[in-house]
């Protein structure tokens, strides 16, 4: 299969939480449902993740986020998704970042669809070793999406993500390999050997 036909359809099999309904009234409906990552798990009440998202706890605020955006223990409210979502991005909530450039990256009806403010989001996500962001990271990369096309930096944004098992990513890597030089690939493979993360940092 053509690995430009491929890449498209991936982002339907990222880590996705659910299939969200977009009924609600002011929201445009997507061409497809968000991958968002998590499930608003880890605060098992609901009450108890609201107080202590108010009370500045970046992951209950992440995970809250989630619980807006599918109706999970509260009503689906979108704005309130966007804005707890936003609250711990701007924190450092690696999670929460990839949320965000999700919501970017689609037509959403959330926020204004923006590839640069997506692009943004997964860029500081992947750098905290944050599978799904690099993977999508790699994508950009793999694509020229905001990004300029870059073999190599696809590959080592993809490799990264494999190495945690993530399945798309895996493909992605591999489909591309194919088409790269032995130079390319060496040059990409020591860039991952070399590759640190770094920790979370507030966003200004």
């Amino acid at each position: 299969m053509n690995r430009k036909r491929l890449l498209p359809r991936l982002l339907h099999t990222l880590m996705i939480a659910g299939l969200l309904s977009w009924s609600v009234a002011g929201c445009g409906r997507p061409a497809a449902p968000l991958p968002f990552s998590g499930v608003g798990e880890g605060w098992i009440a609901t009450q108890d993740m609201i107080r202590a998202a108010h009370e500045g706890h970046v992951v209950a605020q992440s995970n809250l986020a989630i619980r807006y955006a599918l109706g999970k223990g509260v009503p689906q409210d979108y704005k309130e998704a966007e804005k707890w979502c936003r609250v711990a991005a701007e924190k450092g909530d690696a999670k929460a970042q990839y949320n965000l450039g999700v919501m970017y990256q689609n037509d959403s009806g959330i926020v204004p669809q923006d590839n640069t403010e997506a692009e943004k989001w997964y860029r500081l996500a992947a750098e905290q070793s944050y599978a799904a962001a690099q993977f999508m990271l790699g994508r950009f990369y793999d694509e020229g999406t905001v990004v300029e096309q870059d073999n190599i930096q696809a590959h080592l944004w993809y490799n990264l993500a494999s190495a945690k098992g993530h399945r798309e990513a895996i493909r992605a890597r591999d489909e591309l390999s194919q088409s790269m030089d032995a130079e390319q690939l060496a040059q990409a493979h020591e860039l991952a050997r070399n590759w640190k993360p770094t920790a979370a940092q507030k966003v200004p």
